[in-house]
């Protein structure tokens, strides 16, 4: 028994070895996929005109992974159930995606007796909890701010008049001033958690915090209403007015921004990072897309 799967093992390596690109993989990219990734058509960047050019993958990234065929975007696309690619057409039949997977597996190689072609590069998104620092304060932002201020050396100053705070607050949460009947009704109050109530209450306006605070989302996240630097951009204001004011916790807009994997997701994020075009190996459409997601995205201690 042992021998027979070690037969079968090495026959499925030696059909992996065996395929090559131009005479096998090709034809069945130009008949599925060339509508839409035929090389003058891009659909999201990608290209399947040639080996080249399919390695190279698309806005998203790669498609391929050499060796790594269970991995591979394009082989879950063409094999999925949900939104399946080619989206119209007849679908690739278990032959063609069997093909594709031995090429994928065995290398993805130019040809048949070439090199294996080269893992690309993929940055991962890693998502940690931080520790929360230790501390009488009850909560969890004044111990970070505390050791911070600790370990910088730097003192904790006073806390604000009443009147500065308000017109802080305002001007933090909804990018408005308190009308002068609003400051001096918070200033009277006799309440010595007023402080917090009225942080709960702009909050809880979601209208005034999503119209203030998406202008510099809209900055951040380079989203232009209805503007094309370069390609086909996509804006994606519907989605962020809908997750500011719907309050969207922030690993999932972090992660919808950067995995858009379902319908209404906003994809033009990727998209719209590509602001200056295809320039050079340091400005393409991958390498724009990582200098802003952790531009935007990322911190450090210093």
């Amino acid at each position: 028994m042992k021998r027979a799967w070690l037969f079968l093992a090495m026959c499925s390596l030696a059909a992996a070895a065996d395929v090559d690109f131009t005479r096998d993989v090709h034809p069945i990219l130009a008949e599925h996929c060339f509508a839409c990734h035929g090389g003058d058509k891009r659909s999201g960047g990608l290209s399947l005109r040639d080996c080249g050019e399919a390695l190279k993958g698309g806005r998203s990234g790669p498609v391929i992974l050499p060796g790594r065929s269970a991995d591979s975007l394009i082989l879950k696309r063409v094999s999925a159930t949900m939104s399946p690619m080619p989206p119209v057409g007849p679908r690739l039949n278990a032959t063609e995606i069997a093909t594709i997977r031995n090429w994928i597996d065995g290398g993805a190689r130019e040809t048949a007796q070439g090199p294996e072609a080269r893992t690309p590069w993929i940055a991962t998104l890693e998502l940690h909890k931080p520790e929360i620092p230790p501390g009488t304060s009850q909560h969890p932002v004044d111990r970070f701010v505390n050791a911070y201020l600790h370990g910088h050396h730097l003192a904790i100053q006073p806390a604000v008049s009443d009147r500065l705070f308000a017109r802080r607050a305002y001007l933090d949460i909804w990018g408005l001033l308190p009308s002068p009947d609003q400051l001096a009704a918070f200033v009277n109050r006799p309440d010595a958690a007023k402080r917090a109530h009225l942080v709960e209450t702009l909050l809880g306006n979601s209208r005034n915090y999503a119209e203030h605070w998406i202008s510099f989302w809209n900055d951040l996240l380079r989203n232009d209403e209805g503007v094309n630097y370069a390609g086909t951009r996509k804006s994606i204001t519907p989605w962020l007015y809908q997750a500011l004011s719907g309050n969207m916790p922030y690993d999932r807009f972090v992660s919808k921004l950067l995995d858009p994997a379902q319908r209404g997701d906003p994809d033009g994020f990727l998209l719209g990072v590509n602001w200056r075009g295809d320039i050079n190996a340091s400005q393409t459409p991958l390498m724009q897309a990582a200098q802003n997601s952790a531009q935007v995205f990322s911190w450090r201690q210093s």
